[in-house]
């Protein structure tokens, strides 16, 4: 069926009268023969674009309220699509409003609460789903939302800690960053005239002679280097597969002395802490695997588990599979033999996620603690070498005077 489209025109009709209306047509020209042989005269036209509606989102904050919200009403016994309609009421933003009245609507057809969600995977995502599709299943609907409220606060807790533990090192970095450029670029070469006697005659200390080398070389070659890298980035980014580039990177970083350890142990927190999530709620074992692993973050980890996934399917025990991705810590992998052996291994992959989060937090605070002091004082030795750089000629020469 071929939609009609719509016209807007103006046109003087057979009494001479300025007529302004709508029509529809298959295309302009139909439209234009149309008016004419009803004895119109088209002085303008134009065609009617219809406006595409915007999709309602939400952000990490309401879609968190929701299923706490959600969670909470389940839990004494409100129906849910009174629950859901209820938190539509309350929610301010005009854009989850929107959204969360859509899944009302689509409840009310019929849909699971699964279903529903399915239709917005970018705002709940297939761990989400699984486990309310699993709870619905299950008969244990409140469960699951909660659990999914419970891990939303957890993850959140967790990224807003080590952003807020690497807040300050960044800002130093960023301030060094900008500081050493600019002082070579712009205030030692307005200094320079002043010691230009001085290096005629071959008289300059060799800080100070250092620094005007170091400011030269900045002036002549910093813009060729910062141009070369950015044509090596974006070559790349342009030229070598997505895929592969990301699988290099993420590779890279879990081979960063120190950094590697930490990353790697966060993300494996973040693993178990959604595969003991995903078999509380009943899902099954292979497929927990297969939702955990999308959620890590890390293309080669994610490669790791899956073969351990695949080692489990083909009748290997968890630990052997474990063992031989080489990816888990040896004392995590004990815990998980034990709570195998006695069938509660959903329980116990909480506990070593929240002792993977611990150990990841000590590390990192103490990295921090390391780190910090470095960057204060290769900044102060650097503001003082070009203090004494500037300076040391002028001591010298009243020295000398």
């Amino acid at each position: 069926m071929i939609r009609m489209k719509n016209f807007r025109y103006k046109a003087v009709d057979q009494n001479g009268r300025v007529v302004s209306a709508t029509c529809e047509g298959d295309s302009r020209a139909d439209v234009l023969a149309s008016l004419k042989s009803q004895g119109f005269c088209v002085l303008k036209m134009e065609e009617i674009t219809r406006r595409v509606s915007k999709s309602p989102t939400m952000n990490r904050v309401s879609t968190s309220r929701f299923y706490t919200m959600l969670g909470d009403q389940l839990q004494v016994d409100v129906p849910l699509l009174e629950a859901i309609e209820l938190i539509a009421k309350q929610e301010k933003d005009p854009s989850a409003k929107q959204l969360i009245s859509e899944i009302a609507k689509k409840i009310e057809t019929g849909e699971s609460l699964s279903q529903s969600l399915a239709s917005y995977p970018a705002m709940f995502s297939d761990v989400e789903r699984n486990l309310i599709r699993s709870g619905e299943e299950g008969g244990f609907l409140a469960d699951a939302v909660e659990n999914i409220s419970q891990m939303r606060d957890w993850q959140h807790q967790l990224t807003n800690h080590v952003c807020g533990a690497v807040a300050y090192p960044l800002l130093l970095i960023s301030v060094a960053s900008l500081l050493v450029p600019a002082v070579l670029i712009f205030l030692v070469p307005k200094l320079e005239p002043i010691f230009e006697s001085l290096r005629r005659d071959e008289q300059l200390p060799w800080p100070t002679a250092t620094l005007l080398k170091l400011s030269s070389l900045t002036q002549l070659y910093g813009t060729t280097v910062v141009g070369l890298l950015l044509i090596i980035l974006v070559s790349g980014y342009l030229f070598i597969p997505r895929k592969r580039m990301i699988e290099t990177r993420d590779r890279s970083i879990l081979r960063v002395p120190l950094m590697g350890v930490l990353v790697r142990e966060f993300l494996l927190a973040r693993f178990c802490r959604v595969l003991g999530t995903l078999l509380q709620n009943k899902v099954q074992v292979i497929r927990s695997f297969e939702i955990a692993s999308k959620v890590i973050g890390n293309q080669h980890l994610t490669r790791a588990i899956s073969a351990v996934s695949d080692d489990i399917a083909a009748g290997r025990l968890l630990t052997d599979a474990l063992e031989r991705s080489h990816e888990m810590p040896s004392d995590c992998i004990a815990m998980l033999g034990v709570a195998e052996r006695s069938n509660r291994l959903d329980s116990v992959l909480i506990r070593v996620s929240y002792q993977l989060e611990a150990r990841t937090n000590r590390r990192l605070e103490m990295m921090v603690k390391m780190i910090e002091p470095v960057l204060l004082l290769v900044m102060a030795a650097f503001v003082g070498f070009v203090v004494l750089a500037l300076l040391l000629p002028i001591f010298e020469g009243q020295t000398l005077g």
